[in-house]
């Protein structure tokens, strides 16, 4: 599933974001991911930084990638799809086990990367980050636990991502 929104910045800018939940990188899985592509002052075809926008003219890239607050500032409705950025097409999280692991340092990047509830981030810090094997099993069964409510997200992404098609 790939879809892309031609749109405007509120700086009057053009933006191309595109979302996506498809195997783009043959990794044998759906992945999702939204990014975008800031457009400035129209050009010619034949200048270095040209891209050509659906009204069939070439502007100025100004930049681009994971620009998810220039993306929320145009279409905040969009903002599903980018907290599910980068997770698989059941909504985990890329390498919940051990990037979640690591980032249990910091609470809210912690909260924000496994898409947690504070109710959650307690439970998850009854257990504390060591080198236990203990300890990492029983992160490992709470990542487990999450799964069902990440594919919750992951169905509700989907039909954004139809509507939007």
């Amino acid at each position: 599933m790939k879809t892309t929104i031609y749109t405007k910045t509120k700086k009057g800018q053009k933006l191309i974001i595109e979302i996506r939940c498809d195997d783009e990188c043959k990794n044998g899985h759906d992945t999702f991911s939204i990014t975008g592509t800031i457009l400035g002052k129209a050009c010619s075809s034949n200048h270095y930084y040209a891209i050509k926008y659906n009204d069939g003219k070439y502007y100025r890239h100004e930049g681009g990638g994971c620009i998810h607050d220039v993306i929320l500032n145009a279409h905040p409705e969009l903002k599903p799809l980018v907290e599910i950025h980068l997770s698989d097409g059941d909504g985990v999280p890329m390498y919940a086990v051990e990037n979640g692991y690591y980032h249990m340092r910091n609470t809210e990047i912690f909260k924000k990367y496994l898409r947690l509830t504070d109710e959650q981030v307690k439970d998850f810090y009854s257990i504390k980050p060591t080198s236990s094997q203990t300890d990492k099993g029983i992160f490992i069964d709470k990542i487990e636990a999450m799964k069902p409510i990440w594919l919750e997200e992951a169905k509700k992404a989907k039909e954004l991502i139809k509507s939007l098609l």
